[in-house]
């Protein structure tokens, strides 16, 4: 099963122009910075470390980074390496790195129940909307980042060094799942796994995300990997689900002296 440090640049190519827009490497061994131009959210705005000690010997250049393009610092740091940072450094938060192999899956769906990969542009709207109705609620960002940004033209393939393809779960006719795989080669990532919010709590995403690793088993992807929020429920979900811990990271947000 391929490691975090083999996930994580994984991560950062299949999202590179979708939610990461820019790439650059810290000082010396310091780890990589990703950006975002759209989203604020710290995990599309962060340096993910590699030696800790060499990304507090460069903090100031980070910083420096980090305020050009307008964000906050945040650090984070996996723990295979064993560390923490040192005060005033504090974690707000953490999340989980998963996989599994595509072997062994029952992806036969109940009936009532379809998956349907998303190849017209209705259904690439019928997508997006969902997606704003479960990771934004009520309130979305006006310049909020959307998996499927020109809907117009969504054909169901999109250009790169990625096999993108988003799916819905159809329960009748009402999309009540959406997720999204980025594959390259015999290596898959499942993105915007998400519930309808008024559908949740009946089974319906373990049943679409066992059905889409099914059918890229089929394809010739032998392991599958996605990364958690920060919500300590998501790790038992995924794992009831056959996922295995990869790493856990913390991200970290400097406390200035009050």
């Amino acid at each position: 099963m391929s490691a975090y440090r083999d996930w994580l640049a994984f991560h950062i190519e299949a999202q590179r122009g979708m939610f990461i827009d820019e790439v650059v490497p810290a000082p010396g061994r310091a780890g990589v910075m990703i950006f975002s131009a759209h989203e604020a959210e710290p995990m599309w705005n962060l340096l993910c470390v590699d030696v800790p000690a060499e990304a507090c010997r460069h903090e100031a250049e980070i910083a420096q980074a980090f305020a050009a393009r307008g964000r906050q610092p945040v650090w984070y740091v996996p723990d295979p390496d064993g560390a923490a940072l040192p005060p005033p450094w504090q974690a707000t938060g953490q999340n989980t790195w998963m996989a599994r192999g595509t072997d062994g899956v029952c992806g036969v769906l109940p009936e009532g129940l379809a998956l349907r990969r998303v190849m017209t542009p209705s259904q690439a709207e019928c997508f997006n909307q969902l997606y704003l109705d479960v990771f934004w609620g009520a309130a979305p960002s006006s310049d909020a980042a959307l998996p499927i940004p020109e809907t117009a033209a969504w054909t169901g393939v999109a250009e790169g060094t990625f096999e993108v393809r988003h799916w819905l779960l159809i329960r009748g006719d009402r999309p009540v799942v959406l997720l999204t795989t980025l594959r390259r080669g015999e290596r898959a990532g499942l993105y915007n796994v998400g519930t309808d919010p008024a559908m949740t709590r009946r089974g319906f995403a373990s049943q679409a995300i066992r059905a889409v690793i099914d059918e890229l088993q089929r394809q010739g992807v032998q392991e599958v990997f996605l990364l958690t929020e920060c919500d300590p429920a998501l790790a038992p979900f995924y794992a009831r689900l056959g996922f295995g811990t990869v790493a856990t990271g913390q991200f970290y947000r400097r406390q200035e002296a009050k």
